[in-house]
C-alpha cells in the first residue's frame, strides 16, 4: 500500500462502523485482531489503534499509540494527520491548525492534509470559535491549492438554495463553453454554502478545462470528501490517485 493509500485507510478508520458503534476498548480489540490476522506490521497496528481511540476521543490512549507508531517508524506526517483530525473533533482548533500545517510544511501537496485543514477551517467558522491562528493565511493557503473557502463566512436560511442556483448556472456556463465564467459561478456558490458538493465538482471541471490542473484536483478532493457516495466517486478517485501519485510520491 502506498503512503497516500495508508493515510486514507487510517482516516477511514475514524468513521468505521466498528469504531462508531462499540466502546473504544472493544473496537480496538477487534481492529487489533483483524490486523494481526492480515499480518500487518506492529507500527500500522498502533496507528490503527490510535485512530480508534481518536474516534472515541480518548486522548491518553491516542497519544500512547501514536508514540509507539512513531517509535516503530511511522512518519511524523502520517501521525500528525491523525492527530490534527483528532484536535478538530474535540474543538481544539488552534492545535489542529498548527498540527496540520506541520504536515503541509513537510509535504506541501499532501492531499488529505489539505482536506483536513479545510474541514478544520469550516468547522471553526461554523462554531464561531475564537482562535489565535491567522485563518486568512490558512484560507489563502487552501485557495492556492484549489480548495476554495469563502473570504466572508456568513450562512443564512437561504444560503443552500442560493448555492444550488449558482451551481446550476455554473453547469449551464460549462455547457456553453464558458469555463472561466463557470468557475466564478461555482466559487460564488461555495461562498454562499461551502459544503455544496456539486459546486466543488463543477469548479474542478472548470479549472481542468482552463488547464489549471493542480487547483482542479483540489476542488475534486473536496467533492469526494463531501459526496463520497456520488455515482462518479470511484472514477474521480481513480483520476485523483494517479494525479497525486505523480505529484506527491513522498507524501
Amino acid at each position: 500500500m502506498s503512503r497516500l493509500g495508508a493515510a486514507l485507510a487510517t482516516l477511514l478508520l475514524l468513521a468505521s462502523p466498528v469504531a462508531a458503534q462499540r466502546s473504544p476498548e472493544v473496537a480496538a480489540e477487534i481492529v487489533q485482531q483483524q490486523m494481526k490476522r492480515r499480518g500487518s506490521p506492529p507500527a500500522e497496528v498502533h496507528l490503527a489503534l490510535a485512530a480508534v481511540y481518536a474516534q472515541g476521543k480518548r486522548g491518553r490512549e491516542l497519544d500512547y499509540h501514536l508514540g509507539e507508531a512513531r517509535r516503530l517508524g511511522v512518519s511524523a506526517s502520517r501521525t500528525d494527520l491523525l492527530l490534527g483530525s483528532y484536535y478538530r473533533s474535540v474543538g481544539r482548533y488552534d492545535a489542529a491548525f498548527a498540527t496540520l500545517v506541520r504536515v503541509l510544511v513537510r509535504h506541501g501537496e499532501q492531499p488529505y492534509g489539505l482536506v483536513a485543514l479545510w474541514k478544520t477551517l469550516y468547522e471553526c467558522k461554523l462554531q464561531a470559535a475564537t482562535v489565535k491562528t491567522d485563518t486568512e493565511t490558512i484560507r489563502e493557503r487552501l485557495s492556492s491549492s484549489g480548495l476554495h473557502f469563502p473570504r466572508e463566512f456568513k450562512l443564512t436560511a437561504k444560503s443552500a438554495d442560493q448555492a444550488k442556483k449558482l451551481t446550476s448556472a455554473g453547469y449551464n456556463a460549462l455547457l456553453g463553453g464558458k469555463a472561466s465564467f463557470a468557475a466564478e459561478l461555482f466559487q460564488s456558490a461555495i461562498d454562499a454554502f461551502p459544503s455544496e458538493a456539486q459546486a466543488h465538482r463543477g469548479l474542478g471541471i472548470a479549472r481542468a478545462r482552463l488547464e489549471d490542473y493542480t487547483r482542479a484536483a483540489g476542488a475534486y478532493l473536496l467533492y469526494l470528501e463531501l459526496a463520497p457516495s456520488a455515482p462518479d466517486a470511484d472514477e474521480v478517485d481513480r483520476v485523483l490517485m494517479d494525479f497525486w501519485k505523480s505529484r506527491c510520491s513522498n507524501c
